[in-house]
């Protein structure tokens, strides 16, 4: 499983396929509300052998919405799927902010991913 893959899959359905990596582009639908994941770090499994393919990455996901408590809603409905979902994650806590005029959760992760090559 590749983390980004899992979190777009679980998540799109909230916000009818609004999820981005990294950032919303200019070109992406910004209609509120949407979820931008991307990589914060990475720590690999290297056993004896090398390197396993294997690794924990933690993903920061970030739900953006016009109303704060819809947000935080919405963060905790992802939160739920996330859990529902994936026997490989740990949570990592919520933090609330506002990014101009909208509300963002910023949700931590950790997940255990397999390093695809294909």
């Amino acid at each position: 499983m590749i983390a980004g893959v899992f979190i777009y899959n679980v998540l799109s359905a909230l916000v009818e396929g609004r999820v981005y990596p990294d950032e919303v582009s200019e070109s992406d639908n910004q209609t509120t509300p949407y979820i931008v994941y991307q990589d914060i770090s990475n720590n690999p499994e290297i056993t004896m052998d090398g390197v396993t393919g294997h690794e924990w990455v933690r993903m920061q996901i970030d739900v953006y919405h016009h109303d704060k408590y819809a947000g935080v809603l919405l963060a905790n409905k992802a939160i739920q799927l996330i859990n529902d979902n994936s026997i490989s994650a740990i949570y990592g806590g919520k933090v609330s902010s506002k990014d101009g005029a909208l509300y963002r959760q910023m949700i931590e992760y950790e997940f255990w991913q397999t390093a695809d090559t294909e």
